[in-house]
């Protein structure tokens, strides 16, 4: 089905542990194929303003590939939306 995922030399975690509760949680709701949500996006827009994350208001308080808490990941995704792997690959 799906190639084992795996977030290399970087410390995100916690945005593979969002989008595969997401993907699967997804997928039993509505019945369907598991679709592949985008780490690399949690990891790129959910960065605290002091790591750079200034282009936009809110500041998700993470760090990159030097962690985050996984609830801020989540309400990140609750206000902008999943991207797929395919669009916003890791």
């Amino acid at each position: 089905m799906f190639e084992v995922k795996n977030q290399g030399s970087c410390g995100s975690c916690w945005a593979f542990a969002v989008t595969s509760t997401l993907e699967g949680t997804l997928a039993v709701k509505t019945e369907s194929t598991p679709i592949r949500l985008s780490e690399q996006q949690g990891v790129d827009c959910t960065l605290a303003h002091d790591q750079g994350g200034s282009y936009n208001d809110d500041d998700w308080g993470c760090w990159g590939c030097d962690g985050c808490w996984m609830s801020n990941h989540y309400n990140y995704l609750k206000k902008n939306g999943a991207m797929k792997n395919s669009d916003y690959s890791y």
